[in-house]
């Protein structure tokens, strides 16, 4: 019972929101989603999932998820590699106690989820959940793996006493490290 009227507070929610949503001056698709997307029944974020109605993938003026087919072998295999290097440095940053490298696991970990929405994304394009999972782990992902490249550099200079031959001083590469 309990679960029934919250999902009815989703879609009543939901409702009084795209109900607004043809109103608004910065969404260029708000016809469309309003007329597509009415409710979103138990919290899922399937757009058209159960529609037969999809535009075509080949249209340059209907949104769709990929202009292209996903490869599940390729999404396979970044899967494994971005998991297998990602445990290896786990286990590198526990033993050598480097904690200075977590961004860099955390980057991994983000690379390996995103693959992982990309295989699920092979089965069905049209599914959103997937689809915006990947895009946001694996455009958020190498920031982290930039940041750990600036604290490793940091650490390169001051124990090669290369200072002086750096346009940088060490300080402005990153903060001191405590170990």
């Amino acid at each position: 019972m309990a679960i029934t009227s919250f999902s009815f507070s989703i879609n009543h929610l939901t409702t009084v929101l795209l109900s607004y949503l043809p109103h608004c001056d910065f969404c260029n698709m708000s016809d469309f989603v309003f007329t597509t997307l009415p409710t979103i029944p138990m919290l899922t974020m399937h757009w058209a999932i159960n529609s037969t109605n999809h535009p075509d993938p080949n249209d340059p003026n209907a949104w769709v998820p990929y202009r292209y087919t996903p490869s599940l072998a390729a999404a396979a295999i970044f899967t494994v590699c971005f998991s297998v290097t990602t445990a290896v440095h786990i286990w590198q940053m526990a033993r050598f106690r480097a904690w200075f490298f977590v961004p860099f696991v955390l980057g991994g970990l983000m690379e390996s989820l995103g693959y992982i929405g990309r295989v699920i994304s092979t089965k069905d394009i049209w599914n959103l959940t997937p689809f915006i999972t990947q895009s946001t782990l694996l455009l958020v992902a190498p920031a982290f793996f930039a940041a750990s490249i600036y604290m490793s550099l940091r650490r390169i200079i001051v124990l090669t006493d290369g200072e002086v031959y750096c346009f940088l001083r060490s300080r402005w590469v990153s903060r001191e490290s405590s170990s």
